[in-house]
């Protein structure tokens, strides 16, 4: 009797190895995007952590929100506002003689249906899901209200921006219509290379 012939599936992963819990610290370097949510202007601001994105804050660049065109960099302050019992997030950056300049409370300025969002976008990005993969989650969301979804679409092209600023060349990075890879096209190749391998 022969026997049956063996496939090897990769096994499901049911833990990340790096999902344990490292705790924020107090100051996190961070950079800056500009996006547009219909016609009016707005800036994105994401925490790093070890280098990697941590945590997103959007608004309309207006107000108390508004930042010199030049800012690309800086760094999100987060301390404890014993009044209200909670943590308030501040930006920093420097300013051309390299003072510090201070934009207190990035929460106070945003609208709470824009702030939930990027707080579930944050949690994605704390728990270690690749940049790609957390475009691909975001870009694929199906919000009720059409200025919720232009929204959307900004923050995509700001985290896509951000993946070109850190990982590809100068020369891509400034293409207006380059692309990054998402997590579907990886996947499909992916999964197609598993079909591939014949079984029995």
């Amino acid at each position: 009797m022969a026997a049956a012939a063996a496939c090897w599936w990769p096994r499901r992963r049911t833990h990340r190895s790096n999902s344990r819990h490292v705790p924020r610290p107090e100051r996190l370097d961070a950079d800056v995007l500009r996006f547009h949510n219909e016609t009016e202007p707005w800036i994105a601001v994401v925490g790093l952590l070890d280098g990697k994105p941590y945590e997103i804050f959007t608004g309309k660049a207006n107000g108390g929100f508004e930042l010199p065109k030049w800012v690309t960099k800086g760094w999100v302050v987060k301390r404890k506002d014993s009044k209200r019992g909670k943590n308030i997030y501040d930006l920093e950056y420097a300013d051309a003689d390299d003072y510090r300049v201070t934009v207190q409370g990035l929460s106070r300025t945003f609208n709470p249906e824009f702030w939930n969002y990027a707080i579930l976008i944050s949690g994605m990005l704390r728990q270690g899901m690749p940049l790609p993969q957390v475009v691909d989650v975001v870009a694929n969301l199906n919000l009720y209200d059409a200025t919720l979804n232009t929204w959307k679409n900004g923050v995509v092209r700001a985290l896509q921006r951000l993946h070109l600023r850190r990982h590809a060349s100068p020369l891509a990075a400034s293409a207006p219509n380059a692309a990054m890879p998402t997590v579907s096209t990886t996947r499909k190749a992916a999964w197609q290379r598993l079909r591939g391998t014949k079984c029995g």
